[in-house]
């Protein structure tokens, strides 16, 4: 069951088309409790009420990747040819993926796949505090420290794609200080990223 109902407006984007090297193999299919990172964004995700697309932005290792997730419900795959160049890149694909099919939407759930303790109700709350404010930038601060997932309104679209690429997403924010809004959340994942196995590793391991 969905903790906030059908969105159709705000649009996640999950990044996962690194090279993942100090994991050691992709982090999308990294397993936590045998599941995949990617799998538990996305379960996640729907928990929370996104039942609309998700895309998943996959890049190296694509083809190993891809079979994993070619049946899920609602889930588009994006392929970034230029993944290297890190992860704003894969952002510009989806975005263009987006704007190619004239998909109407009023933004964008930045989604690194390196996040997957988010829960579920902090991912509700972005939602309903983009729905109210859909022209706001979005972040997630967990004791003073701005996290992850980040929302993006659809006004900045352009700017994001025409971001330098080496500086990434945060190139927006700091041209935007005025859009920004800070929401207090009590979940310690939305600063915890998974680079090394250890990452992994969840309490009751």
């Amino acid at each position: 069951m969905s903790l906030t109902g059908s969105n159709d407006s705000l649009i996640p984007v999950i990044l996962a088309a690194g090279e993942s090297r100090r994991m050691g193999f992709p982090k999308a299919v990294a397993m936590i409790n045998g599941r995949t990172c990617a799998s538990i964004v996305i379960s996640n995700l729907r928990q929370a009420g996104f039942d609309s697309s998700i895309f998943l932005v996959l890049g190296c290792n694509f083809e190993k990747i891809s079979d994993f997730f070619l049946n899920v419900r609602n889930l588009e795959i994006v392929r970034n040819h230029n993944w290297e160049r890190g992860p704003l890149s894969s952002l510009k694909a989806a975005l263009r993926v987006i704007e190619s099919r004239g998909m109407s939407r009023t933004g964008l759930l930045l989604y690194p796949v390196d996040h997957p303790f988010v829960q579920a109700s902090t991912l509700s709350r972005l939602l309903s505090s983009h729905l109210d404010l859909p022209q706001k930038i979005i972040i997630p601060i967990y004791h003073a420290r701005r996290g992850h997932p980040v929302v993006f309104p659809s006004i900045l679209f352009r700017e994001l794609i025409d971001a330098p690429e080496e500086i990434g997403a945060r190139f927006v924010t700091r041209q935007h200080t005025e859009l920004i809004l800070e929401i207090q959340v009590s979940d310690p994942g939305v600063l915890k990223n998974c680079n090394s196995p250890a990452d992994l590793l969840t309490e009751s391991d």
